[in-house]
């Protein structure tokens, strides 16, 4: 019986890689669904215009959420309530600094 089920060890290396290709391409398809962008906000908890990237919906340009905010402590770790979202929607005619389609 030596050498007649060697294959079987790499049924589960197969499976794994298949599972993380999966994962891979369907992270990459759920980033297309976002557009990402830096602003100057107004910011109504500093009171005073903080630059910000902020994470819109491709199709309905609706704002979903800020990524990044140089008013809070940790830029990288917002954690308010984000009062500047609906500041921000209803300002989208303004044009981006910087805008980073993902």
């Amino acid at each position: 019986m030596t050498g007649q089920a060697h294959w079987i060890s790499l049924v589960p290396i197969l499976l794994g890689a298949a599972g993380i290709a999966i994962l891979l391409l369907l992270d990459s398809a759920g980033e297309r669904t976002f557009h990402v962008e830096e602003r100057t906000l107004f910011c109504p908890l500093r009171r005073r215009d903080v630059r910000a990237t902020i994470a819109r919906d491709v199709h309905s340009l609706r704002v979903l959420g800020v990524r990044r905010c140089a008013g809070s402590p940790d830029p990288d770790l917002v954690t308010c309530d984000k009062p500047c979202i609906g500041r921000c929607q209803a300002n989208t005619g303004l044009p981006a600094l910087h805008a980073v389609a993902h």
